[in-house]
């Protein structure tokens, strides 16, 4: 069966279900995962963004099922490169915890960001710095993840709006965005003309992401 008729089955599988009774199965906390009991809290993420892992180098076409499944994802590129993503293995997508089990059955997808049980989310703030970047003509780099530091804003050229930490190496001036549920970050070069200080914005200090469902047992 191809992936686009296995989507299909899938959506009309879970169509066959009533929305309440789909909703009460998934908000139980208590999931059986490859052999494994999984907890999960599903119900407090309902229509916030959050990330999904998949298949590296298969992130354009789990995106396009995405898609084709009438699911609101995002997946960012750099505009120098469209042929390299910001975060590779990962899609943003906003989270209906009615269909969750759907999501992680989309072929490619291996499974949802989580911390500790709890699905994690990402921002609109974080979100919204990312599309600036994405619509922008920039050659946005990994960087190593920043969570604090002096914080502007750029006021002028493509990527006016957005902010982020300001980072000075090697006689240049840069602005480091980060996704906190990730723990990972891209970095811009910009003119030291164009950039402004902005008062700091409080962060959130997370432990290493995991991904549900788990591929190994405890």
């Amino acid at each position: 069966m191809s992936q686009r008729l296995a989507l299909a089955e899938l959506m009309r599988h879970g169509r066959q279900q009533s929305p309440p009774e789909r909703c009460l199965k998934l908000a139980s906390s208590r999931y059986r995962s490859g052999g494994c009991l999984v907890a999960l809290d599903l119900q407090n993420v309902d229509g916030k963004w959050i990330a999904l892992h998949v298949r590296q180098r298969s992130e354009n076409r789990v995106a396009a099922l995405l898609r084709e499944g009438g699911y609101h994802s995002f997946l960012p590129f750099s505009q120098h490169n469209p042929q390299r993503v910001l975060f590779p293995g990962y899609i943003f997508c906003l989270f209906n915890y009615c269909v969750a089990f759907s999501l992680v059955k989309i072929p490619g997808v291996s499974g949802i960001v989580s911390f500790g049980g709890n699905v994690g989310t990402v921002s609109e703030d974080e979100i919204e710095r990312l599309k600036v970047i994405d619509r922008a003509i920039a050659d946005p780099q990994p960087w190593p993840y920043i969570s604090a530091g002096e914080t502007v804003e750029i006021t002028a050229g493509p990527l006016q709006g957005l902010t982020g930490f300001y980072v000075r190496e090697s006689g240049r001036d840069r602005i480091v965005v980060s996704v906190t549920l990730l723990l990972r970050s891209v970095a811009l070069e910009v003119s030291r003309e164009w950039i402004k200080c902005v008062p700091s914005r409080k962060t959130i200090q997370l432990a290493a992401p995991v991904v549900w469902p788990s591929s190994n047992c405890a």
